[in-house]
């Protein structure tokens, strides 16, 4: 697994978000997987009319994430915020990783999303007999 990228956000989302609490935006992107979840608590601070996109696909390694690891990654963020509110997404772009890697961490995501809607929603996971 890469070094968490801390760079980024020196001091954590708690430092960052509540400059863009009265923004007039409707959704929020904010990257999590490259930070393991760190300061995924700061969900509950964004107001409940902003939805967020939670990065939960780190873009910036080759490591092809387990599905159940981007479950866990979403389960995390669920614990803060509402799914109604969620768009799942990568942190960030993905045009610098090769393609069969960029594809296998959409697989990755898509499976993932599969696991927890399968646990909010009882809904029948794909693939499965």
């Amino acid at each position: 697994m890469g070094q968490p990228s801390h760079a980024l956000v020196r001091g954590g989302y708690g430092a960052v978000v509540p400059h863009y609490l009265d923004v007039d935006v409707d959704e929020l992107t904010l990257d999590f997987a490259c930070r393991e979840m760190a300061d995924a608590a700061v969900l509950k601070e964004i107001p409940t009319d902003v939805d967020v996109g939670v990065g939960v696909i780190d873009v910036r390694n080759l490591e092809i994430e387990q599905p159940e690891q981007v479950a866990e990654r979403i389960r995390t963020a669920l614990g803060f915020i509402d799914p109604e509110r969620v768009t799942l997404t990568t942190d960030c772009g993905m045009k610098q990783l090769p393609r069969p890697v960029a594809t296998a961490k959409l697989r990755s995501l898509h499976a993932g999303a599969a696991i927890v809607r399968h646990e909010l929603l009882g809904t029948e996971l794909e693939g499965a007999p």
